[in-house]
């Protein structure tokens, strides 16, 4: 997506056309250095180093957890982001186990109950893992947005909505039933990403 004013402008011009009058209203957002909304989405980068991240003011998804992450973010990551946040698990073998490690690890940094975070299950389907991993989750309050691409994840259980990658290179929203999220790119350091506007408005986003 876009790190600069410069670069925003490029993909206002090129791409970002397609979202007309609505434009406007996204280039102010971007230059005000609050969140970028596109349309109804939030629009979103995960990375798995923060670092990565640091000259973005909008939203951010990164590593909590999982016998599977690149690097997990330590507190001190999350906190330099004063947006929306949204932490990825990476899921293993063990659902009820690392359900139970999430949770401590979503209290140690002090996610409140009620806001989404993400696992991650890349290609795989594995109902009995991500049923498991979601009930303990679910039973701690927190909400579980299950990620993977097209192929597979609509196999998995829903728990509270479905995050897709779907790289088509354009901010979009993968048409499905549950899908609250869409990775619309793939970059170098970060992926791009759009995000429903009603879950942060019903505050369902750790902040």
């Amino acid at each position: 997506m876009v790190t600069n004013t410069a670069e925003f402008d490029k993909w206002i011009n090129g791409p970002g056309k397609a979202f007309g009058a609505a434009t406007d209203g996204m280039r102010a957002a971007f230059r005000a250095g609050t969140h970028v909304q596109v349309g109804n989405w939030i629009d979103a980068r995960d990375a798995a180093f923060p670092a990565n991240l640091h000259s973005w003011p909008g939203m951010v998804c990164g590593y909590y957890g999982g016998p599977m992450a690149t690097n997990v973010w330590a507190h001190s990551d999350w906190r330099a982001f004063g947006g929306y946040k949204l932490p990825i698990w990476v899921g293993g073998m063990a659902g009820a186990a690392e359900g139970q490690q999430a949770v401590a690890q979503l209290e140690q940094l002090e996610v409140p109950p009620g806001c989404e975070t993400v696992l991650d299950m890349e290609t795989r389907k594995d109902r009995t893992y991500v049923q498991h991993f979601g009930e303990v989750l679910q039973a701690a309050g927190y909400r579980v947005l299950v990620y993977g691409s097209t192929s597979t994840v609509f196999l998995n259980p829903q728990l509270n909505g479905y995050a897709v990658a779907d790289p088509t290179g354009v901010p979009h929203m993968y048409p499905h039933p549950g899908v609250r999220m869409t990775q619309y790119a793939f970059g170098q350091v970060f992926d791009s990403d759009v995000v429903k506007h009603w879950i942060a408005q019903d505050g369902f986003l750790w902040r």
